[in-house]
């Protein structure tokens, strides 16, 4: 099973190599580039193919620019070989081949290009033309990304950080990310920051993860528009800062990130960075919990049951709360052991009520390790037994529930 799933997958069309002619300024200077191309000029013919692939200068024709490349690639020129890979992967100008392609780009490859170097990786990659093969894709990428090719540089440390087709390492992974990056790679700019914010390859830095973060997010990079925020909110690598916080919560909120709108949504709610507004907090809780975020979930529960933002709505709440607790979530179990404790909402349940707070005192909810404890003491859903309340009571002053270390001196028991 191919595990990579951020490998970029872009193929490399070589129209910018060779530059031999000039862009063609008049129908004359085609005239004499079609001659020179029919009497035999490989390179005349590589930069016909170019201009009708293009449409600069002639009409855009990929069957005409198909004709001229296989004439260049026939004479060895790499960069028409590589391009005429291309044009057999997509399609274009001739009836899509895989197998086609990815014999152009090999022999684009063999001369040392590393465009067609970087295709016949993808290819490997993809099972495309050829046995799916990640070891073969590494060798090829590598290949290219020592010859500067930011694409792959980039899929080889993705190769490296998940030890897909080579050994994993990810200080070698690093340092391909790093190339990548300081040539302006997008997706290798965010994954050099995530390298530098969790320490992998490198020594954490949250100074260098936002410097990074923040090239990659103004790219448009929607996860690191997401994660800058998120170091402007909590004031790691950067000064803190809850306008920019919000800013960039914004760009990624606005482009669906469940994430980032939450976070906004947190931010509206509590007024930080801007002007508190309960019911732009309430879309916004809304909008991430509809893509399943569970803090979301849950405080779109707390939304309805207290009517902040939307008419209070606590059958709502509690369906919110139960969709979320039954994903795990322990705040909304807890809530709704409460909600069935005391019938808000719901029939009163004590049994039903012992169920939620087991659930979320099982996961180290002190609250719930509270409650479930004082279950045991009344014998309220579940038999009476001193000892297991004392059990729980201490775990939830482990904690430091001021509750739970009081009631355990009243009863004269230790935490």
């Amino acid at each position: 099973m191919n595990t990579l799933k951020t490998i970029y997958l872009r193929c490399i069309l070589a129209v910018g190599a060779m530059m031999l002619f000039a862009a063609p300024t008049s129908a004359q200077n085609i005239l004499e580039l079609v001659s020179q191309a029919e009497q035999g000029d490989a390179q005349a013919q590589y930069q016909l193919g170019r201009y009708y692939y293009s449409g600069q200068g002639v009409t855009q024709s990929y069957d005409r620019a198909v004709a001229w490349w296989q004439k260049a690639a026939l004479q060895g020129v790499a960069d028409a070989q590589c391009n005429l890979g291309v044009c057999y992967k997509f399609g274009r100008g001739v009836a899509q081949d895989y197998a086609e392609a990815a014999k152009w780009y090999r022999m684009a490859a063999e001369q040392g290009s590393a465009k067609g170097q970087y295709n016949l990786g993808l290819c490997y990659y993809a099972g495309n033309g050829v046995e799916q093969s990640n070891a073969e894709a590494a060798k090829y990428w590598e290949l290219a990304a020592v010859q500067g090719i930011a694409e792959a540089q980039h899929n080889l440390a993705l190769c490296y950080s998940n030890g897909a087709g080579v050994e994993k390492n990810d200080g070698v992974a690093f340092t391909w990310y790093g190339k990548a990056a300081e040539q302006g790679h997008m997706d290798a700019q965010y994954s050099y920051a995530l390298c530098y914010a969790d320490g992998r390859g490198v020594a954490q830095d949250y100074a260098e993860a936002a410097k990074w973060y923040l090239k990659a997010a103004e790219q448009g990079h929607l996860e690191a528009q997401y994660a800058i925020g998120r170091l402007y909110d909590c004031g790691d690598g950067v000064a803190q800062n809850y306008a920019e916080a919000v800013k960039w919560y914004s760009f990624a909120a606005t482009r669906g990130h469940k994430g980032a709108q939450y976070d906004l949504a947190l931010c509206y709610d509590n007024g930080y960075g801007v002007a508190t507004d309960e019911f732009e907090a309430f879309q916004l809780y809304k909008l991430a919990a509809e893509q399943g975020h569970l803090d979301a979930m849950y405080n779109l529960g707390h939304c309805y049951y207290y009517g902040t933002g939307v008419k209070q709505n606590e059958a709502e709440a509690i369906r919110l709360w139960r969709k979320a607790a039954k994903q795990g979530l322990a705040s909304a179990q807890f809530n709704l052991g409460v909600c069935c404790s005391n019938g808000s909402g719901v029939v009163m349940d004590n049994i039903e009520a012992v169920k939620w707070y087991r659930m979320a005192a099982e996961q180290g909810h002190a609250m719930a390790q509270y409650n479930l404890a004082m279950c045991y003491g009344a014998g309220l859903g579940v038999a009476e037994s001193y000892e297991e309340a004392v059990v729980w009571l201490r775990k939830a002053a482990a904690q430091g529930m001021q509750q739970a270390i009081d009631m355990l001196a009243n009863l004269g028991e230790t935490m």
